[in-house]
């Protein structure tokens, strides 16, 4: 039953000329829609080395790294740097060994930082003909950098990184004000551990642009504490203002904060706390709860719309336990699954009990299996004996 099993089967099958058996395996190995079913499809398809596998390969490392597979997002980006697969967007390797390097993968880190300094080095390395076109365009940026274009010496602190001359561009973009600069440098200062700075800088990026990015790390920083006094009114302002801009992120951190309202205890940091189906008021009336509730679910529908994968699972939570309504079942399934196929363990595990509820007990068994296989040890257990189930 293993995905390095069906997939064995699905290169036998093509050995022996049996096309419609490997088919039949690969599909079997791909319905399940697991992120690690597709990344190890890619990597079995690398082995081939031919051109026609390398599409396919890069193709099934993409699926992997839109679920969240940390490995499959470096892989999409190394294949969007050389070309393997794909053609070469450099720009597209960036954003994908940035979206590994923040989620702690070093090798990430590391080849991101090399790419950065290769480009740098090739736009700014005047040895060369200026033909290419990017050599101009850099030519030209250093120029109107030194003659006072903002945005000129913004472009250019990015070209050289976040390395003592690259700051130098950005500091004196955002000393002229520029929300984009202020960003950069609030995010440099917060990975330094530096909050406070951050805080200064977002705060200014904030002003000058109502920019979301700023408000949602101004959200983060006073949520937690960070650099500034911990001030929930205050964070919850800026994710309000985030969420209202198209912040994911902050639109589900807004949701957290109008539901621990609900409850009997909440704490700073407020989109931290730990959601279940137990529910104590705090608010002053039952209407109170249930507009607040209303309006939780309002922003986590629109922050799960946009791929959040927790607020999706927070919204199946909402509709499961009924909160502030009447429970729906069906809405909770659609929710949970959304969860579920991007790899939330206790969403693979709720669906399955949602299943089991049904009577839809193959099914049950197959979500069961999913959520067991990252560590849920109550989905162990019904595996085992689904004739009782835990509780939501």
């Amino acid at each position: 039953g293993s995905i390095l099993y069906k997939l064995f089967l699905v290169d036998y099958y093509k050995t022996v000329g049996n096309t419609v058996k490997a088919d039949e395996w690969k599909n079997k190995s791909l319905t399940c829609r697991e992120p690690e079913a597709f990344f190890e499809y890619a990597q079995s398809l690398e082995l081939k080395g031919d051109s026609k596998a390398a599409f396919s390969a890069f193709d099934n490392y993409k699926r992997a790294a839109k679920m969240g597979h940390l490995d499959a997002q470096r892989m999409v980006a190394e294949c969007s740097q050389t070309g393997y697969g794909t053609h070469v967007n450099k720009d597209k390797a960036e954003e994908w060994y940035l979206t590994a390097a923040r989620k702690g993968d070093k090798k990430a880190s590391s080849l991101l930082s090399k790419l950065q300094n290769s480009r740098v080095a090739s736009y700014l390395d005047m040895s060369e003909s200026l033909s290419d076109s990017h050599e101009i365009l850099a030519l030209k940026l250093v120029k109107a950098a030194s003659k006072g274009d903002v945005q000129a010496m913004y472009e250019v602190g990015l070209l050289l990184g976040e390395d003592d001359e690259g700051a130098k561009f950005l500091k004196k973009a955002a000393d002229r004000n520029h929300v984009q600069a202020l960003c950069v440098l609030g995010n440099i200062a917060e990975k330094n551990g530096d909050y406070k700075l951050a805080s200064e800088y977002f705060s200014k990026a904030f002003y000058f642009g109502k920019d979301a990015t700023a408000a949602f790390n101004l959200g983060i920083l006073y949520d937690n504490g960070l650099g500034v006094d911990c001030d929930p009114k205050r964070a919850e302002f800026y994710y309000l203002k985030a969420a209202k801009a198209g912040d994911s992120d902050a639109a589900y951190n807004y949701a957290c904060t109008l539901h621990s309202k609900t409850r009997k205890t909440s704490s700073c940091p407020s989109h931290l706390s730990t959601l279940s189906s137990e529910l104590c008021t705090t608010a002053s009336s039952s209407q109170e709860r249930k507009t607040l509730i209303l309006e939780a679910i309002k922003w986590y529908r629109k922050a799960a719309e946009k791929g959040h994968v927790q607020a999706a699972y927070n919204l199946g939570l909402c509709y499961a336990t009924g909160e502030g309504m009447e429970k729906e079942i069906k809405k909770a399934v659609y929710w949970y699954m959304e969860a579920a196929t991007k790899g939330h363990m206790s969403a693979q595990y709720n669906l399955a009990l949602c299943y089991d509820m049904q009577k839809q007990h193959e099914e049950a068994a197959k979500w069961y299996r999913q959520s067991a296989a990252q560590g849920h040890e109550k989905a162990n257990q019904n595996l085992s004996d689904k004739s009782n189930p835990s509780p939501l």
